[in-house]
């Protein structure tokens, strides 16, 4: 028997690549809300970076351009780290939905919390929507209206390009 079973829109993550912000990276991913970017493994991150800043940027661009929407995981440091400005930026240019997640209330690895990060669009002169999941039920939060929140970022988008 034929399930319509709903599309999981493709999304690509931003964060600042550190321990604490990867692996709640992941447990965001493995919620499997929507379909997502596999991530750069250590190894290929190292191999861009010494074939240089040209590389890194096709990298990126590529990754986002058959994406939706990028969703910034903002950590206690993403608002500063020169590769997520570059992604939120590309992302904007090209008209990709653009929405953030603050993370500082979902608990990392050793079961710890992280202060939390600046929201990064202000900055960057970027009216994209910025979430900030209740300390309680922060992960409850993300799974129940991540498909959500991606779906207006998308609909945002689509009215920037009338």
């Amino acid at each position: 028997m034929y399930m319509n079973t709903p599309r999981k829109h493709p999304v690509f993550y931003s964060f600042h690549y550190v321990p604490r912000d990867v692996w709640i990276a992941e447990q965001i991913r493995n919620m499997g809300v929507v379909e997502s970017n596999e991530p750069v493994s250590p190894n290929e991150w190292e191999e861009m970076r010494r074939k240089g800043e040209r590389s890194i940027q096709r990298w990126i661009s590529n990754q986002i351009s058959t994406r939706f929407c990028v969703i910034v995981l903002i950590g206690h440091e993403t608002a500063t780290r020169r590769w997520v400005r570059y992604e939120i930026q590309r992302a904007w240019e090209i008209g990709k939905g653009l929405a953030g997640i603050k993370i500082h209330n979902l608990k990392d690895q050793d079961g710890n919390l992280a202060p939390e990060g600046t929201d990064p669009f202000p900055a960057l002169g970027i009216n994209a929507r910025c979430y900030n999941p209740p300390a309680q039920i922060a992960y409850q939060y993300i799974r129940d209206n991540l498909k959500n929140i991606v779906e207006n970022a998308m609909h945002e988008a689509g009215q920037r390009r009338y």
